[in-house]
């Protein structure tokens, strides 16, 4: 049996961003990108 695992939903505030890149760099889990 394969264990699954919970995917959260990642909503970017585009107001707040500035494409600095600092929550790619900091993302524990890879899974952002510019």
């Amino acid at each position: 049996m394969s264990k699954s695992k919970n995917k959260a939903k990642i909503e970017i505030n585009q107001a707040w961003c500035k494409s600095c890149g600092i929550c790619v760099d900091f993302c524990p889990t890879d899974v952002l990108e510019l």
